[in-house]
């Protein structure tokens, strides 16, 4: 599993099966309250032989305040129209069209058309625009300990019913989605919202999320509030335990590029295979200046350190055998070309060592020396480290660079396997978190 949705733990409680049967629908299920009173409507409806022009409330107000907040929550609803025309007992649809003004400055436009003549079918659509997210900051206070600072949003919504079968398609479009930093909240849950939402972004800085919502009504085991919660759930499981899968698509960039700066055993300068993620990194820094990154130096030091001990001891056999030393530009070619399972080079180890058993790697460690190839080692990884700050710095032209260039510490859960990775880690407000997918070797 992954640490987050243990986070997001929705309330289990079901609904009783005795309030069910007694009102007649299941209070958790928008759905199934409105066709309890849809049938009601219809079951009227389709007795009576009668002719109505229109009927409808215009000018209305509605105002719902919420109380048992950190905040009290207020919304209101002015300008509410609801109009149903030309209703009569022949007609094949009624349909229901509302229109109201949100909290003085969305807008919602709505039509409920159902069969008269049927209790199973119907079908919805409305339209929210222009929502103002920072009317809802008394619940992001409340439940997630972060204020809304700013957002607008537009929600679409398609619901049809055919014979109890439930198909809801959901549009969520949210312009310059902002969460202020985390409050001192009991009980909120602990969740990174300003990183949540700097990952939805896409590369205009916007959040568009499609929400299919589907199921069978008449069946008793079936609630609608966890179905959505647990699609919600999703997304923001996902976000959290992919945040380079996000990022790809926001930036339409190679995802492994955003994971991981791979090096080869032993490199300790640049090639375009790092510097690419590295450009791209700082590219979304500069766009999501909201986010903070790690990049943190993984691997098998131990292993790193065999490859050192085999190539001192084919750079030593090297000379020996042809008494010259290596050309510099020819170093890698040179040392390739040396096989360690040769007789020569076998032989030339026993020259160095006395006759022996052992694998070649262990018997290369024993002659250059396991505390040298540690230091060496050590050198190297820090080396690394410098180079890769260097050329940040370089890029941001000596700017300050929010990225933090470290090595694996036995706190971290990241991987101590593989080959020298800097993985890259994400987080917000400065602070990042070292559980991550480990990346594949190249």
């Amino acid at each position: 599993g992954d640490n987050y949705s243990k986070w997001l733990v929705s309330d289990s409680t079901a609904v009783d099966a005795a309030v069910v049967q007694e009102l007649g629908y299941d209070p958790e299920n928008p759905f199934s309250m409105l066709a309890h009173y849809v049938k009601m409507v219809a079951e009227n409806y389709a007795t009576m032989n009668y002719r109505v022009d229109s009927i409808g409330v215009l000018d209305g107000r509605v105002v719902f305040n919420d109380y048992t907040l950190q905040e009290p929550f207020r919304y209101e609803l002015t300008d509410l129209m609801i109009r149903a025309d030309d209703i009569n007992s022949n007609a094949k649809e009624l349909v229901v069209k509302a229109s109201s003004t949100l909290n003085r400055d969305g807008t919602m436009d709505a039509e409920l058309a159902m069969d008269p003549h049927s209790t199973k079918s119907l079908r919805i659509d409305y339209t929210l625009t222009g929502v103002g997210m920072p009317s809802f900051a008394p619940y992001t206070v409340h439940y997630v300990a972060h204020p809304i600072l700013s957002g607008r949003t537009r929600y679409s919504n398609h619901t049809t019913i055919v014979n109890d079968q439930l198909d809801s398609r959901n549009e969520l479009f949210i312009e310059d989605m902002q969460f202020g930093k985390k409050l001192d909240i009991q009980d909120a849950f602990d969740l990174p919202m300003r990183l949540v939402v700097s990952l939805l972004r896409d590369k205009d800085g916007n959040i568009d999320l499609k929400i299919p919502v589907s199921g069978d009504l008449s069946d008793p085991n079936y609630h609608l509030w966890p179905v959505i919660w647990q699609v919600v759930k999703n997304i923001f499981v996902k976000a959290l335990s992919a945040p380079a899968n996000m990022l790809a698509r926001a930036f339409d960039a190679d995802e492994d590029d955003l994971k991981a700066v791979r090096f080869l055993p032993l490199q300790d300068e640049l090639t375009s295979k790092q510097t690419k993620p590295l450009d791209l990194l700082l590219r979304v820094l500069r766009e999501k200046p909201e986010l903070s990154i790690a990049l943190v130096q993984c691997g098998d030091r131990r292993s790193e350190a065999e490859k050192y001990a085999l190539d001192q001891a084919k750079v030593r056999y090297f000379v020996d055998s042809t008494g010259v030393a290596l050309d510099s530009n020819k170093v890698d070619e040179s040392l390739r070309a040396i096989d360690i399972r040769s007789p020569g080079f076998g032989a030339w180890l026993d020259a160095q060592l006395g006759p022996g058993s052992a694998p070649v790697q262990e018997r290369c460690m024993a002659l250059v020396g396991q505390e040298a190839a540690d230091a060496a080692v050590a050198r190297l990884w820090e080396g690394r480290r410098n180079v890769v700050e260097a050329y940040l710095r370089e890029q941001e032209e000596g700017a300050d660079v929010a990225i933090v260039v470290r090595d694996r510490n036995e706190t971290d859960t990241l991987s101590m396997i593989g080959m020298p990775t800097f993985q890259v880690i994400y987080g917000a407000d400065g602070q990042v978190d070292t559980r991550t997918e480990r990346p594949t070797d190249p």
